[in-house]
């Protein structure tokens, strides 16, 4: 869940990211390859080494839950060097946390009746030691 939201935040910003990089007139789309366009992305942003040197992401925004009624739960997600995440998700005046130092990883997850903090699963650190390397 926590890479699945992190990625969509990505695709988000690169979406928002290049309407703006352009000039004030309307340019036809060009017929680029997904590379080409992470790199001009990267490119108005200061660079690759610019990117290397972000130490800390957070974002902040609404998650849909799914399931017959449109419910949309706040969430905050930090990332922080070297692979560091916490995220947040509140729901029915709930809050779940999910965190990674890098090494380990806890959480705490109110809605399905646990409220003591627990580790992460093998396949949840195996997850959560996933990064995106450029």
């Amino acid at each position: 869940m926590l890479r699945k939201a992190f990625l969509s935040c990505i695709a988000l910003s690169v979406c928002i990211a290049l309407p703006m990089s352009g000039s004030a007139s309307p340019q036809p789309p060009a017929n680029l390859t997904a590379a080409q366009i992470v790199e001009k992305n990267v490119s108005a942003k200061g660079g690759l080494q610019a990117w290397r040197g972000v130490q800390t992401m957070f974002f902040s925004g609404k998650m849909d839950a799914g399931g017959k009624a449109k419910v949309q739960l706040p969430f905050v997600l930090e990332k922080k060097r070297p692979g560091k995440t916490r995220i947040e998700l509140v729901f029915a005046n709930d809050t779940a946390v999910q965190v990674y130092d890098g090494v380990n990883g806890w959480k705490l997850r109110p809605f399905l009746g646990r409220r003591d903090v627990e580790p992460y699963s093998p396949e949840e650190l195996k997850s959560a030691a996933f990064r995106i390397r450029p």
